[in-house]
């Protein structure tokens, strides 16, 4: 019993109480290498530097909580989902690249929005956005190669989104 409680401490995100960086690109180093279709998301919370600054790191934890919490719902019991660091979030889903974009713009909805929590002076809401990058694995690809054009992807939209906003 104290062996199984030690490797899932190991495997723990303290914070979000999300399995960690090591765990997922342990269990992904391990999938990268079969022949079933799989496709990895990294969801970067947008202008998390922001509500630190204006907030406080409490607050942004707590986000980061509770973002990780809608997550979790989010996901379908057969995906595995981390806390990749930071504000960042890695889900791999078990499924080519359109059905994965499905699933990722269905959890996008569910994720992304209004969040209610206590800060300094009260009662506050923030809306939280996210950037999402979803890549499919191919044939021959690294877990880094993988990990790469996801965490691109997800840079690209958020490019986008900046310059929306402009």
């Amino acid at each position: 019993t104290r062996l199984e409680k030690a490797e899932e401490a190991v495997s723990r995100d303290g914070l979000t109480r999300l399995n960690n960086r090591a765990w997922i690109e342990e269990q992904l180093g391990r999938r990268v290498e079969t022949s079933a279709p799989l496709s990895v998301a990294v969801v970067d919370v947008n202008e998390f530097k922001k509500i630190n600054d204006e907030h406080g790191h409490l607050v942004g934890d707590e986000i980061l909580r509770q973002f990780a919490g809608e997550l979790r719902s989010a996901c379908r019991a057969g995906d595995l989902l981390a806390r990749w660091g930071g504000d960042e979030f890695l889900l791999a889903i078990h499924a080519p690249l359109t059905e994965a974009q499905t699933q990722v713009d269905r959890l996008r909805h569910w994720v992304c929005g209004s969040y209610k929590l206590r800060g300094r002076g009260g009662q506050l809401e923030l809306k939280v956005d996210a950037a999402i990058g979803v890549a499919e694995k191919r044939e021959g690809d690294t877990l880094v190669d993988l990990l790469g054009r996801a965490d691109e992807a997800m840079y690209e939209e958020k490019a986008v989104a900046k310059k929306a906003m402009r």
